[in-house]
């Protein structure tokens, strides 16, 4: 392999940008709000159809700072991506009736506590 198509393939393999996640929109009723010590938070979602769904939220301190609260029994919208371990993790999660909306990732995944300039 010559030097130009070494460099190429290593430049190419640089600059390329990880594939968007699947995302997935579910609307549903919270069953319950689960904090366990060393675990990020997440809610059991009753959605639409029957199915019974884990959303991991992410830090508990980017939602106090954002003062959000999911309690049982509201009604919630989820956007988030299927991931290893959990049902879905969470891109926005809306509180309709309290009219909440809470950004946690971007289109990514990538979480938005973190802050800095996201990675190339």
């Amino acid at each position: 392999m010559n030097t130009l198509t070494l460099l190429t393939l290593c430049g190419a393999i640089a600059f390329a940008q990880p594939a968007a996640p699947k995302i997935l929109e579910i609307h549903g009723t919270i069953a319950s709000v689960n904090l366990v010590a060393g675990n990020m938070p997440s809610i059991t979602v009753n959605a639409e159809g029957g199915r019974r769904l884990t959303v991991r939220l992410g830090s508990i301190r980017y939602l106090i700072a954002n003062d959000f609260n999911p309690k049982s029994g509201q009604s919630v919208i989820v956007r988030g991506f299927p991931q290893p371990g959990v049902d879905l993790v969470a891109i926005s999660v809306e509180l309709p009736k309290t009219r909440q909306k809470l950004t946690l990732r971007d289109e990514q995944g990538r979480p938005l506590w973190r802050g800095g300039p996201p990675p190339l």
